[in-house]
């Protein structure tokens, strides 16, 4: 996934994945970052364009 589109989804409230610091260990928030998570990619996108995104058809 490019970054480009990594920012767009994290921009309208994605959650894409655990947060790390310099020494590369997990953010303890993780799960509550998670669960915080407001996007879902049909609120603005059909499934169609959804699942071609995927490499799927309906």
């Amino acid at each position: 996934m490019s970054d480009a589109a990594m920012s767009h989804m994290e921009l309208n409230g994605a959650y894409i994945g655990a947060n790390k610091d310099a020494d590369h260990m997990v953010d303890m928030n993780d799960a509550g970052n998670a669960k915080d998570a407001k996007e879902a990619c049909a609120t603005c996108h059909t499934p169609e364009k959804i699942m071609g995104h995927h490499g799927f058809t309906l």
